[in-house]
């Protein structure tokens, strides 16, 4: 099966679910090959290749390289800019040290809608990638060799099926390509918009766009309800969750906590409560202040990506007390994440986020470590495994436990057992036979 991901993410940092079901599918044996959006040098979606690091848009341009990520796996995204430092690392992408996610109006998300159906008009007509034999690719599209490279996608460009991640994406990819499309609804969007503009773009793109798709996955049943109403009736759904990377996220021993300390510059002693992800502002900065007070040696390390929101927070916290790692690889968030006692999952306490679950809660789980979090709808199925708080009194009474919780406690394996049952290689099987059942029924 060849599989057309048209993501919403770049394939760097810590990994998320488009990247996991990249990887998992190429795994798997399939061909995949991945778009990410083109980012300008402010993190935003730009309608031109950067050609090194501060440089201007060239107005125009497709914006679009390939990037060799082994034998089945190919990024389509912009030209990698130079490295200001020690940014990220994920196979070979790199990039500066924050690259943020989001587009944050509706004119960057149509500009990132007509990049990709010009791209999928030449994906299909067999222009953009050519045999070896034939002569170089279009004007004005770059074609990266390596390992693998143009040469190992040839001629056989057309993909079977395609998998998109943003809605806006949808009448593009109905209108270009002749593959089934299945929408995968990986959150509780718009309730997480950085902003109504972008909430409302969100819902109207989704109303043209659903009743032209062949298949819907979303990550919960909340989604399913709500969405599957504008589906055509034949068409199939399904719910698959996020997952963990077992392979990488483990219970820390003690040889492995010191390393992290070290690694941090951290005491043996101090105490550690860690947040792995994007930090904005569907995270409380009242709680994590809260916190602060309540615990005068608590420190907060944060694994991960932090936008504007998650930067103002952070400049209002104790900043002695406060360590930001990140964007950085998945391998090194799961090994810093050793050094912690207890991991956060502090959403804000308000009505429209309570469905919210976060991607990396079963990857806490796998830890062993203890979790406090708040008491939404999303988390409410692991309460037995997780300190839940709905007030400030319960978040004291959470954060007390979690730090008196013994490394041989019970809940700890509980925790751990749980996350065997959400291993990412379980998710992309669901999401690879749901891909088929999409294939056969649009025959």
């Amino acid at each position: 099966m060849h599989v057309l991901i048209l993501a919403s993410h770049p394939f760097r940092g810590l990994r998320g679910r488009q990247q996991q079901m990249a990887a998992g599918l190429a795994a798997a044996g399939h061909r995949v090959l991945y778009v990410e959006p083109f980012l300008s040098d402010e993190g935003k979606p730009a309608g031109g290749r950067r050609a090194k690091a501060g440089a201007p848009a060239e107005a125009g341009s497709p914006g679009f390289a390939v990037r060799a990520e082994g034998e089945r796996i190919h990024v389509l995204g912009p030209e990698a800019a130079p490295e200001s430092g020690p940014g990220p690392r994920t196979g070979s992408a790199s990039g500066p040290e924050l690259v943020p996610t989001a587009p944050a109006s509706r004119s960057e998300l149509q500009s990132w809608a007509r990049q990709v159906r010009s791209l999928i008009e030449e994906l299909t007509q067999g222009d953009l990638f050519r045999s070896p034999a034939s002569p170089g690719p279009s004007a004005g599209t770059q074609v990266r060799e390596g390992a693998a490279g143009a040469k190992a996608l040839g001629s056989e460009a057309v993909p079977d099926i395609a998998i998109v991640y943003s809605p806006v994406l949808i009448e593009a990819a109905s209108g270009a390509l002749p593959a089934p499309i299945v929408f995968d609804c990986e959150e509780d969007f718009p309730a997480t918009a950085s902003s109504r503009s972008v909430a409302d773009a969100y819902e109207q793109a989704l109303n043209r766009g659903l009743p032209l798709v062949d298949g819907l996955v979303a990550v919960n049943r909340y989604l399913i309800e709500s969405w599957g109403l504008l589906l055509r009736p034949e068409v199939p759904r399904a719910v698959i969750e996020h997952g963990a990377d077992l392979k990488l996220f483990r219970p820390p021993d003690e040889k492995s906590r010191k390393s992290a300390r070290k690694a941090l510059g951290l005491s043996a002693d101090a105490k550690v409560a860690a947040y792995v992800g994007r930090l904005d502002a569907r995270v409380s900065y009242e709680d994590l202040s809260f916190m602060f007070d309540q615990e005068s040696a608590l420190k907060l390390l944060v694994l991960g990506e932090v936008n504007d929101e998650g930067q103002a927070m952070l400049e209002r916290l104790p900043q002695e007390r406060v360590i930001v790692r990140g964007p950085l690889p998945q391998e090194q968030a799961a090994e810093l994440i050793a050094a912690a006692d207890l991991i956060l999952l502090p959403l804000r306490r308000e009505p429209h986020l309570e469905p919210l679950r976060g991607l990396t809660l079963y990857e806490y789980l796998a830890t062993g470590l203890p979790v406090v979090g708040t008491f939404r709808r999303g988390t409410k199925a692991f309460r037995e495994l997780l300190y839940l708080y709905a007030t400030q009194e319960e978040l004291a009474a959470a954060l007390l436990s979690a730090l008196a919780e013994g490394v041989d406690a019970p809940v700890r394996g509980e925790r751990i057992a749980k996350a065997r049952g959400a291993d990412w290689a379980t998710r992309v099987h669901a999401m690879e036979e749901f891909l088929g059942q999409v294939i056969r029924r649009r025959g």
